[in-house]
């Protein structure tokens, strides 16, 4: 039996997420990664190989309970015990799969695809690892999500809200398992990636991830990005970017019906 720990990364993306998975991995973590399109997870398997790390994709929507379950069971075959999970979904809003509304304009229309990738898959994630997690008597589980969670932006309204949500259920998660070995905590970013200086960088942010790890202590971090010109105006495009998507799926789908 090999004493090598497993990483699986929810929401695993070609930034942030590799970010992570390196430093993981440079600590002789195993890196297991899950995020829906494979032509994007197949280039970051790629380079963590180079790297000498042992990773594999397994494409799963986690909006799709059974497919995540399905994930997470090829994950088990494969690894076997997995030791550390993060949950660190983001959202293209490229694609127009979200919206991004301020807090006057919070709908349910606008926040239920939050919560389903957010609240929902998060669910779904941790009620794959925690129960073994628990039988052991070790692991950990990192739940991250943006700044908003702790720092209320009128700006990100149905984003905050959810992002809220999820560090509730980490907290409650951090007290209810308290002496029972297994460690949970709420990771927030506060502020948005590259945007910031050189802190901002992926590569800067990702050993804060591992300190949470291995500290082993404490229900919620921050990391925190310094807010600059550049991150007002990305967030103003990102939101006009989003509207763009939306309104273009829209037309899509009054064309074809």
């Amino acid at each position: 039996m090999t004493d090598t720990k497993t990483l699986v990364l929810v929401g695993a993306g070609p930034r942030m997420g590799l970010s992570i998975a390196t430093v993981f991995g440079a600590k002789g973590f195993r890196v297991a990664l899950i995020s829906r399109s494979r032509r994007k997870l197949d280039p970051m398997v790629a380079r963590l190989r180079e790297l000498g790390v042992d990773a594999d994709a397994f494409p799963a929507d986690v909006t799709d309970a059974p497919a995540t379950t399905a994930a997470f069971d090829e994950i088990k075959k494969r690894y076997g015990r997995i030791d550390v999970m993060i949950y660190n979904p983001a959202p293209d809003f490229r694609e127009g799969l979200v919206p991004i509304a301020d807090a006057l304009d919070v709908t349910v229309e606008n926040t239920a695809p939050w919560v389903d990738i957010r609240i929902n898959g998060m669910i779904t994630a941790v009620r794959q690892v925690l129960p073994d997690m628990r039988a052991a008597g070790t692991g950990t589980i990192l739940i991250v999500a943006g700044g908003s969670a702790i720092d209320p932006a009128p700006a990100l309204g149905n984003a905050g809200l959810v992002s809220g949500a999820q560090r509730h259920w980490a907290v409650n998660l951090h007290k209810s398992l308290d002496g029972s070995g297994v460690h949970v905590a709420f990771t927030g970013i506060s502020g948005i990636i590259g945007t910031g200086g050189p802190k901002s960088d992926p590569d800067e942010i990702a050993p804060f991830f591992w300190d949470v790890y291995t500290a082993g202590t404490g229900a919620e971090h921050v990391y925190r990005i310094p807010f600059t010109p550049e991150t007002a105006a990305f967030v103003a495009a990102m939101r006009a970017e989003a509207d763009r998507a939306l309104a273009a799926r829209a037309g899509d789908t009054a064309d074809r019906s």
